[in-house]
């Protein structure tokens, strides 16, 4: 499956999600749970990826990239100009991934990124803005 992008969307892999949701926190079923209310439809996953968050604006994706760099994942690594989205990614509409993300397969006629090496399939989110 896919995963539409909508504005600026970080996407992180299912996998990676599971890895640093700790058990006290409920793994990610909880987290799921418990992003809906604030997150609302802002918040949708496939098998392989999940959209955790998203911005309108250029400047709020600081703050988004922190927040999951706290918990312990790297967002881009390598020197400039050399660098790549490593645990997570941020993707801008009609875009896909901001740096290069060898994960990370961009489909431009549905505006949806899915996990490379497994097919696009249904594409998960809002349908798309007009």
């Amino acid at each position: 499956m896919a995963i539409r992008l909508q504005f600026i969307s970080l996407i992180i892999p299912v996998t990676t999600l599971e890895r640093v949701l700790t058990p006290e926190e409920g793994g990610l079923a909880a987290f799921l749970r418990s992003a809906e209310p604030s997150c609302g439809d802002m918040l949708w996953h496939d098998a392989h990826l999940c959209r955790v968050d998203g911005a309108m604006h250029w400047p709020d994706v600081d703050e988004m990239v922190a927040r999951w760099e706290a918990r312990g994942l790297q967002g881009l690594v390598g020197g400039s100009p050399q660098q790549w989205w490593k645990d997570f990614a941020v993707c801008a509409s009609r875009h896909g991934a901001t740096f290069p993300c060898d994960w990370l397969v961009y489909d431009a006629a549905d505006n949806c990124v899915h996990l490379a090496g497994t097919p696009k399939g249904e594409v998960q989110g809002p349908k798309p803005l007009s």
